[in-house]
């Protein structure tokens, strides 16, 4: 990973091409990163993010939103019901929410510089900075109506236990809406796919 000190010179190119070989690395390593190591990664790259996420057409930040909004629209959910976005970064999948005319949004990230830049776009009521796999997440048990999840369940970042926590903030009857690449639901080593079964089977 590069350092603050040898982005602070590069072009928005050099920098992205630090950011592609960061993913890159981290897609084949084994090793779950700590959350130290994702926390500095996305404070380096936080007010990049949007640029790169745009130039790789990456839209998953669009999608899941839709997905969630229509299974809200169908239950009749309220456009103020209290929506978690897990790993909500810079706030892009907030942002589609609220255009879909959801507004009681609240951000929780590793990333103080991903929490910033979601500040920015004024579409959370709240920011809670937090590690979905080391925290409990004890105080969040069932202060949630639903539950929103992008492009952070992948390998190195959030892992099956984080799974558990996001359930346990949702309330009984909400829904929970998560993004996976194929690779890495599919992957045993990261366990998703299984969990996911699990839960299911669980209840």
């Amino acid at each position: 990973m590069a350092t603050q000190e040898e982005c602070k010179d590069l072009t928005f190119e050099e920098r992205e091409q630090h950011f592609k070989k960061y993913n890159q690395l981290r897609n084949v390593s084994s090793e779950p990163a700590t959350g130290e190591e994702i926390k500095e990664t996305w404070d380096l790259y936080a007010q990049d993010f949007d640029r790169f996420v745009k130039n790789i057409k990456n839209i998953a930040h669009i999608i899941g939103p839709q997905e969630l909004a229509k299974q809200l629209k169908v239950m009749k959910c309220p456009p103020d019901a209290k929506i978690a976005d897990v790993g909500a970064g810079t706030g892009m999948p907030g942002q589609t929410m609220k255009e879909l005319g959801y507004t009681n949004m609240t951000a929780f990230d590793i990333s103080p510089g991903m929490l910033e830049e979601a500040k920015k776009k004024d579409v959370y009521t709240d920011f809670i900075l937090c590690d979905f796999n080391e925290d409990t997440m004890e105080k969040y048990h069932k202060q949630f109506d639903h539950a929103i999840s992008i492009g952070s369940f992948v390998s190195g970042h959030l892992t099956c236990g984080a799974l558990d926590k996001i359930a346990r903030i949702v309330k009984s009857g909400g829904l929970v809406c998560i993004s996976f690449r194929e690779r890495n639901l599919e992957s045993e080593e990261l366990g998703y796919k299984q969990k996911l079964e699990e839960m299911e089977k669980n209840g």
